[in-house]
């Protein structure tokens, strides 16, 4: 969905400028720069698709196994979501469409359900896996 494309730009670009001495910002609350350029992830697309309908390969796999129903009950909550969805893409099974999303990164990782991940690893961005370190065996990564 284009909203999502361009709210992932937005951070990309936050992300690179967030460790820019004396960069200007109307900001209201400024901040200190970043030591540096932090961890920045892509998330795995709306049924592991692209816009042309090609998959997705992510390189890392976290284990949702556990928060699944959670995560259910809680996407449930957005009545507006819903009534959206259904009204722009004729979807009401937008949950188990999450669900399947879930068991498609699940089945390449080895968990029951999983979600997929891509770290951007250019120019001056961190290049180890901090996902890893903060949460170890849920974690699975390809190389």
């Amino acid at each position: 969905m284009i909203e999502h494309e361009v709210v992932s730009r937005l951070v990309r670009t936050s992300c690179f400028q967030a460790s820019i001495p004396n960069y200007f910002t109307e900001s209201v609350l400024p901040q200190p720069r970043t030591a540096g350029v932090p961890y920045l992830y892509y998330w795995n697309p709306f049924e592991g698709k692209n816009m042309y309908g090609d998959f997705i390969e992510q390189r890392i796999h976290v284990n949702i196994t556990d928060v699944m129903d959670f995560k259910a009950r809680m996407l449930s909550c957005h009545k507006s979501q819903r009534d959206w969805l259904m009204e722009q893409h004729g979807m009401d099974k937008y949950i188990e469409y999450m669900k399947n999303t879930g068991v498609i990164y699940g089945e390449k990782s080895g968990f029951k359900f999983a979600e997929g991940y891509r770290q951007h690893l250019g120019n001056a961005y961190p290049q180890d896996n901090i996902l890893k370190k903060i949460l170890g065996d849920l974690v699975k990564e390809k190389t």
